[in-house]
């Protein structure tokens, strides 16, 4: 039977079995979240690991049924997919290209730490590279340890739509400056995947380590909070505004040396044509 104790609370006799409440994988409520900001967008799953030195892959659908591996690296697609590609076994034949992406829900960022992994990364650790990240104007919605690393992740309230009101080329400059901002890797491509926290990162087989959630703030946002954020566009991106023609170039951001060589020499031909 139950009992109030001194202080007033009930106690719950053990002859009263409790009910167990099942534990949700940290995974499974994070991709939830993720995936609440779509309507019809798919979340894919890439998995990648190696079978007697041959590199294997799988993709699988975002479900609540779905079984991770922490034996094998595993990722996610964090701009949701309007199309999947399959095989005719039914298996998925990939994570999908740029122009499979109708809408996004978040911008991000990925940071490296020093380690046998990334011995040239520009942080030391996590202490060193969160001095940068608080004083960015933007608290992540998530910030997420990868192993090696951080992943910032800034959600948007609603999935912004790619039109011509907010172009391809418009989030992926916002991205390299809010990249820029934080001195994270230049990983400005709506298609990123990223490692999936509630998994093991088994990039070295030898020492796995976990990859979790640092901190979830519960902030989301508008594209319209970025505003102060310099976008930076690549070469090929601004001649085309600039000019109307689209290029044909490698290696051509706007962002490098090698980029403003080529924006300079092909706008100084355009202007002397």
């Amino acid at each position: 039977m139950n009992e109030e104790n001194e202080k007033g609370l009930m106690s719950v006799s053990p002859s009263i079995p409790l009910i167990q409440q099942p534990i949700i994988p940290q995974h499974q409520i994070y991709l939830k979240h993720l995936s609440s900001k779509t309507k019809d967008g798919k979340i894919i799953i890439p998995i990648f690991w190696k079978d007697v030195n041959v590199d294997r892959k799988q993709f699988i659908e975002f479900s609540d049924t779905m079984i991770i591996p922490q034996d094998r690296n595993v990722f996610y697609t964090l701009n949701p997919r309007k199309k999947i590609v399959k095989r005719v076994d039914g298996t998925i034949s990939g994570q999908g290209k740029g122009e499979d992406i109708e809408e996004v829900i978040a911008f991000y960022a990925d940071i490296d730490f020093i380690s046998n992994v990334h011995p040239k990364a520009d942080y030391k650790d996590f202490a060193e590279a969160y001095q940068i990240i608080k004083n960015f104007p933007l608290k992540p919605s998530y910030i997420i340890d990868s192993g090696h690393g951080i992943q910032l992740i800034w959600l948007l309230k609603e999935a912004e739509k790619i039109d011509e009101n907010f172009t391809k080329n418009d989030y992926e400059a916002l991205l390299r400056g809010i990249q820029k901002m934080v001195k994270a890797d230049n990983t400005g491509d709506i298609t990123r995947i990223f490692r999936l926290p509630g998994t093991m990162n088994v990039k070295n087989l030898d020492k796995p380590v976990p990859c979790f959630i640092r901190d979830a703030s519960g902030m989301e946002y508008t594209v319209d909070d970025f505003d102060f954020v310099e976008r930076v566009y690549s070469a090929s991106e601004r001649l085309k505004e600039l000019t109307g023609i689209i290029p044909t170039l490698e290696k051509c951001e706007g962002s490098t040396p090698y980029g403003r060589k080529i924006l300079e020499n092909i706008s100084g031909e355009i202007r002397n044509a």
